[in-house]
């Protein structure tokens, strides 16, 4: 018996391993060691520290950061666009501190799509998507940073197609307000709260050149919205959801319809008047300048209608 007591002991301190004296440790080891299923459970939430304490009822907050880096119209006619950028999670997980088992190690451990294997992530989806891709962009396109004292930074790429509704009742003349909306769709606003981070919480690169528009500004926005029970969208048990938005505003550059379109048909308004200065028996000179100038009226104008077809509602973020 007491050689099986001894064999069973040794096992459960070879299957999880000591985190004393990590000075010596690799990153690897270290993060290995942190997230050792002896210790860590990757599907439960991080619970919220007051002073040293964890608090189980809190619910975990996740601070978020968006840099757009490019906006690219792919299909007027499909309402789509992509958007290409950088989104970081930011977040406090205390079974990852690791200032007290390596109290010299004051940098930060990073890791990869490996590591996102092992920890507990948020699930968070662009609701207004036609087609994304949230951490599974590419694996190599993963960075995780664990600070000594648990916190947590994910950041990845995102390429986005995003839809928005586009009124083009005063086209060309029309301005455009197109949302991004991002929910927590696994957990409720019982376990998770999303927030947008305090600074530079969302960023637009300023060489972005957007086709037919002008980006005026943006804002954010956070709420908690509220689900009935058996929603389809999101876990059948209902209740509360937190939500974060930023919206964009957009103006259309007029320029080049007023000097393809406006000034052309304002000219040809202008020559047909000409033949209220014709003699009357001048009929051939009448009839030819006023069938020209109709017709290349006509003509501009269904070249404008079908711009104006190839610019229906499409998705400008």
């Amino acid at each position: 018996m007491h050689i099986n007591s001894s064999t069973t002991k040794t096992q459960r301190t070879t299957s999880c391993p000591a985190l004393d004296n990590a000075d010596s440790s690799t990153q690897t080891q270290l993060i290995y060691r942190l997230t050792n299923p002896c210790r860590f459970d990757r599907f439960d939430r991080p619970f919220p520290v007051l002073g040293k304490n964890s608090v189980a009822d809190q619910p975990t907050n996740i601070n978020v950061r968006i840099y757009i880096t490019d906006i690219k119209i792919i299909d007027t006619n499909d309402m789509q666009c992509k958007i290409f950028g950088f989104l970081q999670l930011r977040y406090m997980d205390q079974r990852l501190a690791f200032g007290e088992y390596a109290p010299k190690r004051l940098q930060p451990v990073f890791g990869d799509s490996q590591l996102l294997d092992r920890i507990w992530v948020p699930h968070i989806i662009f609701v207004n998507e036609q087609n994304t891709a949230i951490l599974e962009t590419s694996k190599k396109d993963i960075l995780i940073m664990v600070m000594p004292d648990g916190v947590l930074s994910i950041s990845t790429r995102i390429e986005a197609s995003l839809s928005c509704s586009v009124a083009l009742n005063k086209f060309p003349f029309d301005d455009q307000k197109c949302s991004a909306i991002i929910e927590s769709w696994l957990y409720n606003s019982s376990e998770v709260i999303l927030h947008w981070d305090e600074e530079d919480s969302i960023e637009i690169d300023s060489n972005i050149q957007l086709i037919d528009y002008d980006l005026e500004y943006s804002w954010h926005n956070e709420t908690i919205f509220q689900t009935r029970k058996g929603d389809l969208r999101y876990t059948l048990l209902g209740g509360n959801y937190s939500s974060i938005s930023f919206t964009v505003y957009l103006t259309r550059d007029s320029l080049f319809y007023t000097f393809d379109y406006f000034l052309p048909s304002i000219m040809l308004v202008a020559i047909s008047w000409v033949s209220f200065w014709l003699q009357a028996d001048q009929t051939p000179a009448r009839t030819t300048l006023g069938t020209s100038t109709m017709l290349s009226l006509f003509t501009l104008t269904a070249n404008y209608e079908k711009k104006i077809r190839n610019k229906k509602p499409c998705t400008v973020l």
